[in-house]
């Protein structure tokens, strides 16, 4: 699966909630592919296109639109994976109520 998971969630009353989310040793993939000591090779390309339609496709089945998708939303993991994340403006498609 090609989409960022919840680890958990630190909650305190005095300060606002903190994600707790996997550690990606790459980064985000926009700065990876702007970084001059990255070489890219179109099988990177490739691989990343196919990862990120891969979140997508999950995302999808589970009728949620992430509606922010974006190379600075999707991090490489240690084996260069992407991830899709960043849910700040997901929604729901069954939400018919929503843009009312």
């Amino acid at each position: 699966m090609n989409v960022l998971k919840l680890i958990g969630v630190c909650m305190s009353q005095s300060e606002p909630p903190y994600l707790l989310l996997p550690f990606c040793e790459h980064g985000d993939l926009r700065t990876y592919l702007r970084n001059p000591k990255n070489i890219v090779v179109v099988a990177d390309l490739v691989k990343f296109g196919r990862g990120v339609a891969s979140g997508m496709k999950y995302l999808a089945e589970r009728n949620f639109v992430h509606r922010d998708l974006a190379a600075r939303n999707c991090m490489l993991d240690s084996k260069m994976n992407v991830k899709v994340s960043d849910f700040g403006l997901t929604r729901e498609t069954n939400n018919r109520d929503y843009y009312r």
